[in-house]
């Protein structure tokens, strides 16, 4: 536990991420407290603590580009690959 890194913090949870030395596998988790007491939700994940970085910093994606999406999977050909991986110059 030594290794846990505090993503974020407040008075009422905090975001950890921890990789096991060993194995590399890792996990993100919120501990908060409400008012039955501290309560903790934690997931397996493969990003490594840059990936997390970048996408938390990241802006939300809108329900526009929600519903751009489910029309570029909905085409069902190789030019949808292209489209998501593509750079955006915005971030």
């Amino acid at each position: 536990m030594e290794d846990a890194q505090v993503l974020e913090a407040s008075d009422e949870s905090s975001s950890v991420y921890v990789e096991c030395p060993r194995c590399k596998s890792s996990i993100m988790a919120v501990v908060a407290m409400s008012g039955m007491g501290m309560i903790s939700l934690g997931m397996v994940t493969d990003m490594t603590r840059e990936d997390i970085d970048k996408f938390r910093l990241s802006p939300s994606v809108s329900g526009n580009e929600l519903l751009e999406m489910i029309q570029l999977l909905k085409r069902q050909d190789r030019s949808v690959v292209r489209e998501l991986t593509k750079e955006n110059d915005g971030y």
